[in-house]
């Protein structure tokens, strides 16, 4: 029994795509993936909130992935999705944030030996590693860092 161990873990990422480039989040982390739906904003949002919405009576705060990483907003595109994940730490710690990604098409079965962490620039501290997938870089999200500290109404600190 000593050969199960030894096993790679596999795990199932959610692929979508940020200005043309390929992103990966891991799907444990997720809870639901929902259509675009009216976004508030509110003038003292800070600029990593793109705005929030109600979500099962609850206000959340919603990020734009590609405003946030290349400065432009997501494409209006039928794909396009707010991604709902829990950045708590527990099923107790229910810290909800929303991400507008493109192209939310397809997931991914991965073995953890396939991620690889090279050493990042300090742009780019949103990522977590990258996985060749036939001559493309799919770059993994770090889900936990999108928003600054937050409470469990998901209101920045």
């Amino acid at each position: 029994m000593i050969a199960g161990n030894l096993r790679n873990k596999k795990r199932l990422l959610l692929m979508f795509y940020i200005g043309g480039k390929k992103y990966a989040i891991d799907a444990k982390t997720i809870k639901e993936i929902i259509p675009i739906v009216k976004i508030e904003s509110i003038a003292e949002d800070s600029d990593n909130i793109f705005g929030y919405i109600n979500y099962r009576g609850t206000m959340i705060p919603v990020i734009d992935l590609a405003l946030k990483l290349t400065g432009n907003p997501s494409k209006k595109l039928l794909s396009t999705r707010i991604i709902i994940i829990n950045t708590g730490s527990s099923l107790i710690d229910n810290t909800l944030i929303g991400m507008i990604a493109e192209k939310v098409t397809e997931t991914k079965h991965i073995d953890d030996n396939e991620i690889k962490y090279p050493v990042l620039e300090e742009n780019e501290k949103l990522l977590n590693g990258i996985i060749y997938e036939n001559d493309v870089i799919v770059r993994c999200i770090k889900y936990d860092q999108l928003l600054p500290n937050t409470n469990s109404a998901g209101l920045t600190e």
